[in-house]
């Protein structure tokens, strides 16, 4: 089952989720009403700063958490089809997201 399988919100959006700077090692998931929809490990690119991409098919207007780290860090973002790309930074202690109408560029 993904998010997409539930009902009661808009059609399914591919939404890109860029993970970015400040990873080293840390694991990541990615959940929908408490579903875990993808785990992977996250270490930033030196040169592009650039950690990993996850594309996903959402409906719009569900809320998605991101958690990184065995006592996660936890952030949430709500899927909205003029803004489909979703960047997450870890800052320190915490983490950042920044949601996006277009594709963020990396070097």
């Amino acid at each position: 089952m993904t998010a997409s399988d539930v009902d009661n919100h808009g059609p399914a959006q591919a939404i890109e989720f860029h993970f970015t700077e400040g990873f080293r090692e840390q694991s990541a998931q990615i959940l929908c009403d408490g579903e875990k929809l993808a785990s992977f490990t996250l270490t930033s690119a030196f040169q592009t700063g650039l950690a990993h991409i996850e594309i996903l098919q959402l409906d719009e207007g569900k809320e998605v958490a991101i958690e990184i780290g065995d006592q996660p860090l936890r952030a949430t973002a709500v899927v909205d089809a003029a803004h489909p790309f979703v960047v997450v930074a870890l800052e320190g202690d915490r983490l950042d997201l920044a949601v996006l109408a277009s594709r963020p560029g990396y070097v």
